[in-house]
C-alpha cells in the first residue's frame, strides 16, 4: 500500500493528467 506521503506527491502530476485528458477528449 502507498504511503499518504506518496499518494499526496503523485496527486499533483496525476491530476493535471486527467484534466488534460478529459480535456482533449471532449475536442
Amino acid at each position: 500500500m502507498l504511503h499518504k506521503s506518496q499518494l499526496i506527491s503523485h496527486t499533483p502530476t496525476a491530476i493535471p493528467a486527467i484534466h488534460s485528458y478529459l480535456y482533449l477528449d471532449k475536442n
